[in-house]
């Protein structure tokens, strides 16, 4: 899960702050944001989810939904990337 997650942060703070990603940032983000609803998947599981919520996994959330801040300021835009990126976090996080 830790996995899942860190890729997913690392792609996001690859972008943060730019407003076209490049070719190889674009391939990175394609490659863990279909991951996403794995995570709300496990977050919502009764058998996982006291295995992966814990502090480090908290902290990892905060820094997702800093980023999903940024996306929705437009301060990082991801649309010409991965097309509307904020609707397809904020939808499978189901916030």
């Amino acid at each position: 899960m830790d996995l899942q997650i860190g890729d997913i942060l690392s792609a996001l703070a690859n972008v943060s702050g730019r407003k076209h990603p490049s070719t190889v940032q674009t391939k990175q983000l394609k490659g863990c944001l279909p991951m996403m609803p794995v995570v709300l998947h496990l977050m919502t599981s009764q058998v996982f989810r006291p295995q992966i919520v814990n502090e480090e996994f908290l902290f990892s959330y905060g820094t997702l939904l800093n980023f999903i801040i940024l996306i929705d300021s437009g301060e990082t835009n991801l649309d010409g990337a991965i097309g509307k990126c904020l609707w397809y976090i904020c939808n499978t996080l189901d916030i």
